[in-house]
């Protein structure tokens, strides 16, 4: 999900729903994985870890859940990991941005294959 947030930085958006049942486990998760994406936390009086609000909503039963909504507000899919949510993504948007790896490697795609060209293959 990282990778996808990387490969289209201002047409895809993740939002949390933070199942931990205090703000100061869902601080500790976020620190831990290095999440910089926006996480809604419940509270005691409306709800929190699996009685959150959205959770209940959306019938989440497992995490993680990853739901995909396009533009117009519609469920795209109820399982966007992985290479179905770049599948999804590149559909939707269009191929990706390739991505410029942290070790200072040649560029990957969202699904973190390198970049032929950048590796003196052919394109073909």
């Amino acid at each position: 999900m990282k990778r996808a947030l990387q490969a289209y930085p201002d047409d895809f958006t993740i939002i949390g729903i933070n199942m931990d049942s205090s703000i100061a486990a869902m601080e500790k998760c976020i620190e831990q994985f290095d999440i910089d994406w926006v996480n809604l936390v419940g509270d005691e009086e409306n709800g929190m870890g699996w009685d959150h609000p959205m959770a209940t909503y959306y019938g989440i039963t497992g995490i993680p859940t990853a739901i995909l909504v396009d533009r117009e507000g519609k469920v795209v899919s109820l399982a966007a990991r992985g290479i179905r949510l770049n599948k999804h993504l590149e559909e939707l948007i269009g191929p990706p941005a390739k991505i410029e790896p942290d070790d200072g490697g040649s560029p990957v795609d969202a699904e973190g294959d390198a970049d032929p060209q950048e590796d003196g293959e052919s394109a073909e």
